[in-house]
């Protein structure tokens, strides 16, 4: 699965190589955001500016508002 090798490879790397300011339950309501929009199809990197290209079309912008959307508003339930 495509999203647990990210998972593997941005809490390995990333987190415990460069240090992370956030609690621990920052850190899990951001990995469940991640692994909820990759599932969805959208990959959004955790430390760079997200952002679009001409060659997005006015579909992929929708598709990717929502899938964030849906992501947040599980974490906003987990989170409570």
């Amino acid at each position: 699965m495509l999203h647990r090798l990210y998972e593997r490879i941005w809490y390995e790397k990333i987190y415990t190589e460069s240090g992370y300011p956030g609690t621990e339950e920052d850190k899990r309501l951001m990995k469940l955001f991640y692994r909820e929009t990759i599932k969805r199809g959208i990959f959004f990197h955790q430390r760079h500016h997200w952002f679009s290209c001409l060659s997005h079309t006015e579909e992929d912008v929708k598709k990717t508002l929502q899938v964030a959307e849906q992501a947040l508003d599980l974490v906003r339930k987990s989170a409570c």
